[in-house]
């Protein structure tokens, strides 16, 4: 019997990766002379385009 089957994971559900990616930012924000403080970025977390004002 042949099965196929897909996983779609909203972070956080499966696997946690929001850390990971704050991390990554914060080195890309780093390279380009950005500063965004923690809350900043704790603020989009969980959020739509439109509540954090890109619409």
């Amino acid at each position: 019997m042949n099965q196929l089957a897909f996983i779609f994971d909203m972070d956080g559900v499966i696997v946690d990766s929001e850390p990971v990616y704050r991390i990554r930012n914060k080195d890309i924000f780093k390279k380009l002379g950005i500063e965004v403080d923690e809350d900043t970025q704790l603020n989009f977390i969980g959020g739509t385009a439109k509540k954090n004002g890109q619409y």
